[in-house]
């Protein structure tokens, strides 16, 4: 139920040079990341409008009977909602791009690693996996033929003439 947040056995960056390597997959990015903190800045500055415009209905409008003060602080607070919505949206498009670009980043470099790794070395897995179906099949065949023999007994026991 607990997302791990406190859990001791949790990854901890080891050193300095684990902090390096996320800033260097983060750096290709900086563009979103602004976007992102520029994004969060302005949703916090539009989510103080709907409290002032509360404040500006329940002091000015309504003692005053102004409706064309409350339409106009009624309308901003939706016009505000709106915008943060809009925001909002934009900020996911903008974690997404980030995101799948930083997975991206890495599977190209994961890819380009296994490319620059000597043929033995996928050889000698794939060989591995060879022979562990190899014996899996020798096993699951044995397996049938064992079958087959104690069915074939069966048969020959219940079908044989009675003297």
């Amino acid at each position: 139920m607990w997302s791990g947040i406190f859990n001791p056995d949790k990854a901890k960056l080891k050193s300095k040079a684990d902090l390096k390597r996320i800033r260097a997959l983060f750096a290709a990015y900086r563009s979103e990341e602004i976007k992102i903190l520029c994004c969060i800045s302005l949703s916090s500055g539009l989510g103080l409008i709907p409290p002032l415009m509360v404040a500006n209905i329940v002091d000015r409008a309504l003692p005053n009977h102004n409706q064309a003060e409350l339409f106009l602080f009624t309308g901003s607070m939706v016009v505000a909602a709106l915008a943060m919505g809009l925001v909002g949206v934009y900020q996911g498009l903008q974690n997404h791009r980030m995101g799948e670009g930083i997975m991206r980043d890495l599977r190209v470099k994961l890819v380009t690693h296994l490319h620059r790794l000597p043929l033995r070395f996928s050889h000698e897995g794939s060989q591995a996996q060879h022979d562990q179906a190899s014996e899996v099949g020798r096993r699951v065949r044995a397996g049938w033929r064992a079958l087959l023999q104690r069915h074939e007994k069966w048969r020959r026991k219940r079908y044989q003439p009675q003297k």
